[in-house]
Formats: C-alpha cells, structure tokens, sequence
C-alpha cells in the first residue's frame, strides 16, 4: 500500500522523518494513515520526530498567535529562494494556496530543529 513512500525513502534515505504530532481531534482514518506510514518509516530503521502544532507555532509567534501567512513571510525573511513562490495573502472567499502546504513543511522543519534563530524577528 505504501510502496511509493518505500520508493522515496529508499532513494533519498533521510536521517530523520518529521511530521506534526496528530491531534486526538483528527479524524480515525488521517490517524490510521499516519500510523501505515510511520510503521513503513520505523522498518526503513528511520527516526521520527513528532512536534507539537504548540511548537511549531512558539517557534515563530513568541507566544502571539500568528497566521500561516505571516509564518510564511517569517520563512522568506530567512530563505530567500521562497520568494518565488509566496503565494498572494489569500481573501476570505478564497481557498487555502497549494503552496502554502510548502511553507508548513519548512515551519514544521525549523521548528524541529529548534533553532528559534533561523526566523529573523
């Protein structure tokens, strides 16, 4: 079932896989898949790292609640090759930007790391 994320794990060979902590409040099949994937992750012999989603929003927010669009600005202050694809601030008619799906990876990465001082204030 999960041969494609063999297949990416087998040719990039990470050193750590991380992924945000599911919430209790997900749904029973998100949780399922998460846990299909993870098994597949963990007899790669790959460690996993789950952040909370508090982490990853004190890792940029100092404690104030901040947007993912701020979040995102924060991230191109600091690597300026995503400028390119910052997607405009969305309306509230609008749906969520594919994109921004990018920019929660990279947050999800720097606040694994747990280097606050990647994001410039």
């Amino acid at each position: 079932m999960y041969k494609g994320l063999r297949f990416l794990l087998d040719m990039w060979r990470p050193s750590l896989v991380v992924i945000r902590k599911p919430s209790k409040r997900w749904p029973r099949r998100m949780q399922k898949r998460i846990a299909g994937l993870l098994a597949v992750v963990r007899r790669c012999r790959i460690p996993v790292r789950r952040i909370p989603e508090r982490a990853i929003r004190g890792a940029f927010g100092r404690g104030e609640r901040v947007t993912q669009y701020k979040t995102a600005l924060m991230l191109v202050q600091r690597f300026h090759f995503l400028a390119g694809v910052l997607p405009p601030p969305r309306k509230i008619t609008e749906s969520e930007n594919y994109q921004m799906a990018m920019f929660a990876a990279v947050a999800l990465a720097v606040a694994a790391g747990g280097e606050n001082s990647l994001v410039r204030r």
